[in-house]
């Protein structure tokens, strides 16, 4: 989760390109990495607070708080994301 806001806080091509990579592919909206660039366009995100975080098997789950600044205001995103592991690695599935 840490990586995956740092690398939206970057907004750079590359962090882009780790975004797609760390979320699932059967879960990519289409247009994926394009809409990626919008939203990254103009949001400087400042902050990240993990409330909690576990796993169960090949399973995890991360609630978090994230605050970022865009258009002028201040805002936060609360997420309760869901990630499963293939291959031994983390891929983003969906967030409610």
């Amino acid at each position: 989760m840490r990586s995956r806001f740092s690398a939206f806080a970057l907004g750079t091509a590359d962090s882009v390109r780790y975004l797609v990579e760390t979320h699932h592919p059967d879960y990519r909206p289409k247009d994926f990495e394009q809409d990626l660039k919008g939203s990254m366009e103009g949001t400087r995100w400042t902050s990240l607070q993990v409330r909690n975080a576990g796993e169960s098997g090949d399973t995890g789950v991360v609630e978090f708080v994230a605050g970022f600044f865009y258009g002028g205001q201040v805002g936060e995103l609360r997420e309760c994301s869901h990630f499963v592991r293939e291959k031994g690695r983390w891929l983003y599935t969906t967030g409610s």
